[in-house]
């Protein structure tokens, strides 16, 4: 549990040990200190890693281009910067020492055989698994990002795709004609469209929802049938039409 109860703080030795790639699973990194040697079915290759005290967290390489995030006591993740070209995020579980049953051993070793023959196969398939997109719409790494740091204003075009790939319940055209009723010139001008966000002419029409909030009634008739069945400012849900 020193692991991940460290978040944040440099601990020598932390990531000590024996990793197993979680989406590679023939493939190891053994980690003493900064340096790294990863073994799979090519041969081995050595790595380094640094201590970025800035970022406070472990930096893949001298340029570090990929941060890692810890995933839980024995998982972590090392993401790509969003300057990075490519989107792929590593995940690796570590390596628990076990006692050893001799007949014990022998079964796994057919089964992780098999296992390995049947990854690699799946592998070639779908390609790399930081390229493809999440049921919310986002990749791999963008999700990572988003849970990692502050949201900023930079983010917007991001959080747009993620809310499409949310359900909208949208209003028929008889609940959006039976909910909205015609505001009177007097009520409305020196105000503002909540939804376009320009101020009222006096030859707009403009409507206004039971919950008594007004709009043009173009945009508030856009927003009903394109994108939610509620009230923009107080998401006051309209009655379904019998």
């Amino acid at each position: 549990m020193a692991a991940l109860s460290n978040h944040g703080l440099f601990v020598e030795g932390q990531l000590d040990g024996v990793w197993l790639n979680a989406d590679c699973p023939w493939e190891f990194y053994t980690v003493t200190g900064q340096r790294v040697i990863r073994a799979n079915s090519q041969g081995f290759r050595e790595f380094s890693i640094r201590w970025d005290p800035g970022r406070l967290s472990w930096q893949w390489g001298r340029h570090g281009r990929l941060t890692m995030q810890w995933l839980g006591v024995d998982s972590i993740a090392w993401v790509p910067d969003m300057s990075c070209e490519h989107s792929r995020v590593w995940r690796w579980r570590r390596v628990r020492q076990h006692s050893h049953h001799p007949r014990r051993d022998r079964s796994r070793s057919r089964s992780r055989n098999w296992h390995r023959s049947y990854r690699r196969r799946c592998w070639c398939c779908i390609g790399q698994r930081g390229e493809a997109s999440l049921p919310c719409g986002l990749t791999h790494r963008e999700v990572y990002s988003l849970l990692s740091r502050e949201i900023t204003p930079e983010d917007y075009e991001m959080l747009l795709r993620l809310d499409e790939a949310i359900p909208k319940k949208q209003a028929t055209e008889k609940e959006t004609n039976e909910a909205l009723h015609v505001v009177s010139c007097e009520e409305f001008l020196g105000k503002e469209c909540p939804i376009c966000l320009t101020r009222y002419l006096q030859t707009d029409d403009v409507a206004a929802l039971p919950c008594c909030h007004d709009f043009h009634k173009e945009c508030i008739c856009t927003w009903l049938s394109n994108y939610r069945k509620t009230c923009p400012l107080c998401c006051t849900e309209l009655e379904s039409s019998a």
